[in-house]
């Protein structure tokens, strides 16, 4: 399985995931997507909101739209799946700021705003002076 923190692994990954899933004639290209669901599903949750840890979640979670990107999906129309997905693993003070964060709560999320968001948050609490890491 490819570790988000050696990046020395994922272009071993990607080839031994194409062998084996993209490049299987045998699976739909729904099942494709289950195992690409699994991967994301086995995205280490955030237990604390610090800067560090959303940083770290950011970083798997691009590396995994660059692997699907890579495997030619088309994760523009995915936004709520990933979102679904991805929105689950943050600890419950981010999250909560997500919603709270939200200009208009009834415009379905993308994973655009989702990453923006993240980011901002990351900055925000880098900025914070140490005892408030976690809100």
């Amino acid at each position: 399985m490819f570790d988000v923190k050696d990046f020395t692994k994922y272009k071993p990954f990607m080839d031994i995931f194409k062998a084996v899933v993209d490049n299987n004639l045998k699976l739909s290209n729904e099942e494709k997507l289950c195992y690409l669901h699994k991967y994301l599903a086995d995205l280490q949750p955030i237990q604390k909101g610090t800067a560090a840890n959303i940083r770290n979640f950011l970083a798997q979670i691009q590396q995994h739209i660059y692997a699907l990107k890579d495997l030619e999906q088309p994760v523009h129309n995915w936004d709520m799946l990933l979102f679904s997905i991805l929105s689950r693993k943050l600890d419950t003070y981010t999250n909560m700021a997500y919603h709270l964060d939200k200009e208009n709560p009834l415009e379905l999320p993308t994973l655009n705003e989702f990453i923006s968001f993240l980011e901002k948050r990351a900055m925000t609490l880098e900025d914070s002076p140490a005892e408030r890491k976690e809100w």
